[in-house]
């Protein structure tokens, strides 16, 4: 696959998350998978549309068991799921889960993350976050729980964290429909 975005972490792909091989995938889905950066940006250019976030739940939990945040126990975690979607014509294209230690970054991105209309990246840049990403795992997922937000019956997704001086800040996997781009 050349030099491709490496994902260290295939080993901690779920069991409920399928083999995905890329080359069967349209060469923009394809790069949505290897494209470190952000995919709002990408998915901007792609369809000529701006785009927006919903967010459709955020909840702060503690006590939670994330092997890739490497969080102690008491750390208040923010648990959100968000649909990127183009502003104007309403069309899903992302589905985003996103586990962040609310204590490795600022108090205002944390007030920032729920009523806001950009990304996490935007956000993060906005907020002087330094981070780098880390590219954890991916693969095909089949769950008739994105059918109710996203296009299609099967996803592909991607896990990747983001890191500053080797501290896990934030966790996030990405879904879209493998079809996203037409055949």
């Amino acid at each position: 696959m050349g030099d491709r975005v490496s994902y260290t972490r295939q080993d901690l792909r779920p069991a409920s998350i399928g083999k995905l091989d890329p080359d069967t995938l349209h060469p923009r889905a394809r790069a949505l998978i290897f494209l470190p950066d952000l995919v709002t940006d990408y998915i901007e250019a792609a369809f000529i549309e701006p785009i927006a976030v919903t967010c459709l739940s955020q909840e702060t939990q503690s006590d939670l068991s994330i092997s890739a945040l490497e969080v102690d126990p008491g750390d208040r975690v923010v648990v959100r799921q968000s649909l990127i979607h183009g502003a104007t014509t309403n069309r899903p294209f992302i589905h985003a889960e996103v586990h962040l230690v609310v204590s490795r970054v600022p108090a205002g991105l944390i007030r920032d993350l729920r009523d806001s209309t950009a990304g996490l990246g935007r956000l993060l840049d906005t907020h002087q976050v330094e981070h780098n990403r880390e590219m954890l795992w991916y693969g095909a997922d089949t769950s008739n729980d994105l059918t109710a937000v996203l296009e299609g019956d099967t996803f592909a997704a991607r896990r990747y964290r983001l890191v500053d001086a080797g501290v896990p800040l934030v966790t996030i996997v990405e879904r879209f429909a493998v079809d996203l781009f037409g055949d």
